[in-house]
C-alpha cells in the first residue's frame, strides 16, 4: 500500500514538473519578442579586414581573426579601419592572451597594459580590454600591438576584436558562459554543503574523510572552473590573481581524488598512490615558489599535465585490475571517474593543438557526470549505513529489552549499575527495590503458563506505573524484578511502595488473577559500602524476609 501511495506521488509530481516545463516552453515559443531587454545585445566580430605587421622582420599582409602565431621575439601589429556598427555608444573589445597590449585610434594611444609596480609573475593571463570611441571615430584608424610575453615556449592565440556599445560587449562576454556560470554556482554551493557537513557531523559518518576529500574537490572544480571564465575577469580587476588561482586549482586537483581512491586498493598500489599524492603536493609547492621567483606557471603546466596523465594512468590501472568484481565497491567507485577521465585526456590534447576551441570543455561535462555519480552513490552509501544504524539501534533496544514485559531485562539493570557504580559521588542517594512474585507456580499450574505470563505483564506494569519518572524498573529473572532511584529520599521511596500496594490491592479485586509481591530494599551507604553491590545484597535480604513473612502468615 505504502509503495503503491509513492508510485502514484512520484507520479503526480513528475506530471506537473514535465506541465510546467511545457508551459514555459510553449510561451517563450509563442512569444519571443515580448518585453524589452535590458542590455543591447548587438555587437558585431571584426574577424575580417585587418593587416597584420609582424614588427620584428616589418612583413605585412591581409588576414581574418583569430589566428594562431609564434613568438617573433618584439610583437605583432593589427590594423584596420573602423566603421559604424549600428550604435551610437562605440566600445572595441580586445581580448589579450599571455601578451601585452597596446591600442591606438589614429596614431594616439588610448589604452595599454598596466607594467607598473611588483607583479607574481610574468604574465597576468587573459587580461580583457574596452576601450570607448570617440564620435567620431567612424574611418578612423584602429592599430593594435602585441608583445608576446612567454616567448617561444607557445602559441599564441589573436581573437578578432568586437564592437558594439558597453552592454553589448558585456553581453558578449558573459552569454555564452552562462550554462559555466550556473554549473560553477552549482559546483560552490554543493561543495560548501558538503563541507559543513563534514565539519559539523561528518565524524559521525563511517564515509567521512570521502566526503571530507569530495567537498576539497568540487570547491577546487568550482575555483578552476570560475577562473577559466571571462566572467571572473569582470568581476575580480587583478587578473595575476585569476590566473594564479587557475594554475594552481588545476595543480591541486588531482589530490583529493588520491584521497578518495586511496582506501580502495591494494597494499601495493597504495603504496603507489601515496607516492602520486607527494608528487601533487611538491608539483604544487615548487610551481607557486618557482611562479614568484619569474617562471611563469603557463610554462610549467605542462609538468602539471604529467601529473595528471600519471593519476589518470593508476585509476584505468585499477579500473582494469577490478574489471572481474564488477559488483565490488571498489570497481563501482573507479566507474564514476571514467567520463571524468575521458573529458580530461581530450582536452589535454586538444591543449597542444593549434586549434581554438573552448578551455576544458571535455572536462566540465566529465566533472559533471563524476559528480552526479559520486553523489549518487553516497547517497546510496548513506542510504545503506543508515538502515544499517536503524537496525542496530533495533538489536541494540531488543539485546536490552525485555520481549514479555518491554521493560529493561538483566543486562539493561547490569549496565544501570555498572553506570552508578562508575558516578557515585553525583548523586545524594541511591536506592534499590528488589521484588519477587509470590506464588506464580501456583499461578501457572491452575490457570497455565499463559495465566502467569499475563501476571508477569501486569506486575511490571504496576510496577514501572509506580516509580514513574523517580525510577527505573526492571525484570531480572523469571518472577523477579528490580528498581534503581536515585536522588529521592526514603520518604518519597516509601510513597512509592504505598501507591505499589494501592494499585495491587485494586488489580487484585477486579482481576482473575492476584499478584502477590515481596519487596526489599536498600540504599548505597558511602562510609561502609565499597560498591552496590552490598546494597543489592541487603535488599535481597529484606525481600526473602518479606517472602517468610507473607507465606508465614
Amino acid at each position: 500500500m505504502i509503495k503503491k501511495k509513492f508510485s502514484l506521488l512520484y507520479g503526480i509530481t513528475l506530471g506537473l514538473v514535465l506541465f510546467l516545463a511545457a508551459v514555459l516552453i510553449a510561451v517563450g515559443v509563442a512569444m519571443p519578442h515580448y518585453g524589452v531587454p535590458l542590455a543591447d545585445r548587438q555587437s558585431k566580430e571584426l574577424t575580417l579586414g585587418w593587416t597584420f605587421t609582424d614588427l620584428a622582420s616589418g612583413e605585412r599582409r591581409e588576414v581574418s581573426l583569430p589566428m594562431n602565431l609564434e613568438d617573433n621575439g618584439v610583437g605583432f601589429s593589427l590594423t584596420r579601419t573602423l566603421e559604424r556598427y549600428g550604435t551610437e555608444d562605440g566600445c572595441i573589445l580586445v581580448q589579450s592572451h599571455h601578451m601585452y597590449v597596446q591600442i591606438y585610434l589614429n596614431g594616439e594611444l588610448v589604452c595599454a597594459s598596466r607594467e607598473d609596480g611588483w607583479r607574481p609573475s610574468k604574465t597576468p593571463g587573459n587580461i580583457d580590454y574596452i576601450v570607448r570611441l570617440p564620435e567620431d571615430f567612424e574611418g578612423g584608424e584602429l592599430r593594435i600591438d602585441f608583445q608576446p610575453l612567454l616567448g617561444d615556449a607557445i602559441l599564441y592565440t589573436m581573437l578578432a576584436p568586437v564592437a558594439g556599445s558597453r552592454s553589448a560587449l558585456l553581453y558578449h562576454l558573459v552569454a555564452p558562459e552562462l550554462p559555466t556560470i550556473l554549473f560553477v554556482a552549482v559546483l560552490g554551493l554543493l561543495g560548501a554543503v558538503l563541507f559543513i557537513i563534514c565539519l559539523v557531523g561528518g565524524r559521525h559518518f563511517r564515509t567521512g574523510r570521502h566526503l571530507f576529500y569530495m567537498s576539497v574537490f568540487t570547491l577546487l572544480c568550482a575555483l578552476y572552473c570560475l577562473c577559466e571564465t571571462e566572467f571572473s575577469r569582470l568581476i575580480i580587476e587583478n587578473s595575476y590573481v585569476i590566473n594564479l588561482a587557475d594554475f594552481l586549482a588545476l595543480a591541486l586537483l588531482p589530490l583529493p581524488i588520491l584521497a578518495m581512491l586511496l582506501p580502495s586498493l591494494t597494499p601495493g598500489l597504495k603504496r603507489i598512490t601515496r607516492w602520486l599524492i607527494g608528487l601533487v603536493a611538491a608539483n604544487f609547492l615548487v610551481q607557486t615558489l618557482l611562479n614568484f621567483l619569474g617562471v611563469d606557471l603557463r610554462l610549467m603546466v605542462s609538468f602539471t599535465h604529467v601529473v595528471i596523465a600519471l593519476c589518470i594512468a593508476l585509476v584505468i590501472h585499477v579500473l582494469i585490475a577490478t574489471r572481474r568484481d564488477r559488483q565490488g565497491e571498489a570497481h563501482r567507485f573507479l566507474i564514476t571517474f571514467v567520463p571524468m577521465v575521458a573529458g580530461a585526456v581530450i582536452d589535454m590534447v586538444l591543449f597542444y593543438t593549434p586549434l581554438i576551441v573552448p578551455n576544458n570543455f571535455f572536462t566540465g561535462l566529465g566533472l559533471l557526470a563524476f559528480l552526479i555519480l559520486q553523489l549518487r552513490q553516497l547517497g546510496r552509501r548513506y542510504l545503506v549505513l543508515y538502515k544499517q544504524s536503524i537496525r542496530s539501534a533495533m538489536y541494540a533496544q531488543m539485546a536490552y529489552t525485555d520481549a514479555l514485559t518491554n521493560i529493561g531485562n538483566r543486562a539493561a539493570y547490569q549496565r544501570h549499575l555498572n553506570g552508578l557504580e562508575i558516578r557515585l559521588k553525583d548523586h545524594s542517594q541511591i536506592w534499590c527495590l528488589v521484588a519477587d512474585l509470590n506464588n506464580l507456580k501456583l499461578t501457572n499450574d491452575t490457570y497455565g503458563h499463559s495465566a502467569g505470563d499475563v501476571v508477569i505483564q501486569d506486575t511490571a506494569f504496576l510496577l514501572s506505573q509506580a516509580f514513574g519518572e523517580k525510577g527505573s524498573v526492571y525484570r531480572t529473572g523469571g518472577d523477579e524484578f528490580s528498581a534503581l532511584a536515585v536522588d529521592i529520599t526514603e520518604a518519597e521511596l516509601l510513597a512509592i511502595l504505598d501507591a505499589l500496594r494501592g494499585a495491587i490491592g485494586r488489580y487484585n479485586a477486579n482481576h482473575r488473577f492476584s499478584i502477590s509481591l515481596a519487596t526489599g530494599y536498600a540504599h548505597y551507604r558511602p562510609g561502609e559500602d565499597a560498591t552496590l553491590e552490598k546494597m543489592e545484597i541487603r535488599a535481597d535480604d529484606r525481600m526473602y524476609a518479606d517472602k517468610r513473612k507473607t507465606k508465614g502468615g
